[in-house]
C-alpha cells in the first residue's frame, strides 16, 4: 500500500558541521558577473517602469494646464 523512503548519509558528521553560510558566499561569488549583470539590467528595467508613467504624467499635466487637448488628438472637446 505504502512506501518507505529511507535516506542515509554518507561520510562523517564532519561533513554536515562544515555546511556553513560560507557555502552560500562562495556560490555568490562563483557567479558574481552573471548576477552583477542580473542586478543592472533589473534596475534598468525598474526605472524604465517608473519614468514612463511619470513621463505621460508630466505632458498630460502640462496639456491640461494649457488646454492644449488638441495636442492630444483631441480636437473635439471644447470648453465653449
Amino acid at each position: 500500500m505504502g512506501e518507505l523512503l529511507s535516506i542515509k548519509f554518507s561520510g562523517s558528521n564532519n561533513s554536515l558541521n562544515q555546511f556553513t553560510i560560507n557555502w552560500l558566499v562562495d556560490a555568490f561569488c562563483n557567479y558574481k558577473p552573471l548576477l552583477a549583470e542580473i542586478l543592472l539590467s533589473s534596475v534598468f528595467v525598474n526605472l524604465l517602469a517608473l519614468m514612463i508613467p511619470l513621463f505621460f504624467w508630466v505632458k498630460i499635466d502640462k496639456l491640461i494646464l494649457h488646454q492644449a487637448t488638441i495636442t492630444l488628438g483631441l480636437g473635439f472637446i471644447t470648453n465653449r
